[in-house]
């Protein structure tokens, strides 16, 4: 079921008529005045009057709240400029002009050109359940981990952890297992096997080539490794705290006909933190990655694809991250699917310097890179940028991974160091 109501922008007083595809859920709301580009954001809901139907009107009503606009009580849409979907958890079509619009909601919208994979996204809706449940506990211990209050951190968990490892190492690593445990149902599917083959191939690496495995672990030391846990673990958070805005995002993932379909629980501002911060963190992650794929294709940290050279000296001849990624990441090497091929510099360079145009009808955004006199401009659509978001997120989640892997044999050589020392 769909409802119309008129809202008009506190600012410019241009009137927009919002449809409203009804839930139970609330439906954060997050977009561009289409008239002034002022951000407008709030929340719908219904409310279903359980166990009263005899005593109101209506079994239900509905609960609207804005920032930046007003509901006009009038309830008339005729003098209405643009229209506006919502949906919490469907695409939704852009925004047009009124006389312009159709009565198809998003549901029958998405059914007719996506067919029955509509119906394979439960997970997805499952997750949002218990994202309402548990996320505010796991969050909590997301930030204590961050914040090294490791103590306090340990008291919240039962005591399962392995006595073997420092109270610090013990902390982050029962951290990281309970967020894997908690997020692995929206993760691609094998995604868990492919983590258990990537243990196993860490630890014959380990074996297998000791000397290039010392290499490794004294460029990539336990102090390294513990601090990239713990920002991966920080960023990761602010990605699942967005959950509900990209609910509509992953429930799409497998459509390909999306033309014309945009979003109506996320802008770029809610986008552009998280993607510069993710290409910067994966980025500086990458020579890990390098280095595995150096030694298991070719046995030699030192060997680039047959250029034999210091490893460190190598890599710090670079002074772009992103060409490291674009010279040195062989695609077909064992490691380098823990990376997304979705990153790319101008994208990040444009939010860096504030050189992108976010248009509020057609939900594009104009990128402008500018670097030695030289422009590149490009575009793409909000749903591209929120679907290069979460394969961003993925990555994140396999790097957390390895550097889970690693941080548990460095703690077990260290502890065997010390024992032995």
């Amino acid at each position: 079921m769909v409802v119309n109501f008129p809202l008009a922008c506190n600012v410019c007083g241009c009137k927009i008529r919002m449809r409203y595809q009804v839930s139970e859920d609330k439906c954060p709301v997050n977009f561009l005045c289409p008239n002034c580009k002022t951000t407008i954001s709030g929340t719908m809901q219904t409310i279903w009057h359980y166990g009263n139907e005899d005593k109101e009107k209506f079994p239900w009503h509905y609960n609207f709240q804005f920032n930046n606009a007003t509901k006009v009580e009038n309830d008339d849409c005729e003098d209405c400029e643009f229209v506006m979907e919502v949906s919490s958890d469907l695409l939704v079509s852009n925004i047009k002009r009124n006389e312009d619009s159709d009565l198809i909601s998003p549901f029958i919208r998405c059914v007719s050109k996506c067919g029955n994979k509509i119906t394979q996204t439960s997970r997805f809706y499952n997750f949002l359940s218990r994202w309402n449940k548990e996320w505010n506990d796991i969050k909590v211990n997301l930030d204590l981990c961050h914040n090294e209050m490791y103590d306090t951190l340990l008291k919240r968990f039962p005591k399962t952890y392995d006595k073997i490892f420092p109270r610090d190492i013990n902390a982050i690593l029962t951290t990281h297992q309970q967020l894997i445990n908690f997020c692995n149902k929206i993760l691609p599917k094998d995604t868990l096997h492919e983590f258990i083959k990537l243990n196993n191939r860490i630890i014959t690496l380990k074996s297998q080539q000791p000397e290039n495995f010392e290499k490794f672990t004294s460029i990539f030391d336990l102090t390294y490794v513990k601090d990239n846990e713990r920002k991966l673990l920080h960023l990761i958070k602010s990605f699942i705290d967005m959950y509900p805005l990209f609910l509509p995002v992953f429930t799409s993932l497998s459509f390909t006909d999306v033309n014309g379909m945009g979003i109506s629980t996320l802008n770029f501002e809610k986008l552009k933190s998280f993607y510069h911060d993710s290409y910067e963190l994966i980025l500086h992650i990458l020579p890990q990655i390098i280095a595995l794929n150096n030694i298991s294709t070719r046995n030699d940290i030192n060997n680039f694809m047959g250029n034999i050279v210091d490893f460190e000296s190598k890599i710090n001849s670079y002074t772009s991250k992103y060409k490291i990624y674009d010279d040195l990441l062989d695609r077909k090497e064992k490691f380098s699917w823990l990376i997304t091929d979705r990153i790319t510099n101008h994208i990040r360079n444009s939010i860096g310097h504030f050189n992108y145009e976010e248009s509020p009808i057609d939900q594009t955004i104009t990128f402008t890179d500018k670097h030695k006199g030289k422009i590149n401009t490009f575009t793409k659509t909000l749903l591209e940028v929120a679907r290069d978001c979460i394969y961003m997120f993925y990555s994140l989640i396999n790097l957390l991974e390895l550097n889970y892997d690693l941080l548990k044999i460095l703690s077990i050589d260290s502890v065997k160091a010390s024992a032995n020392g």
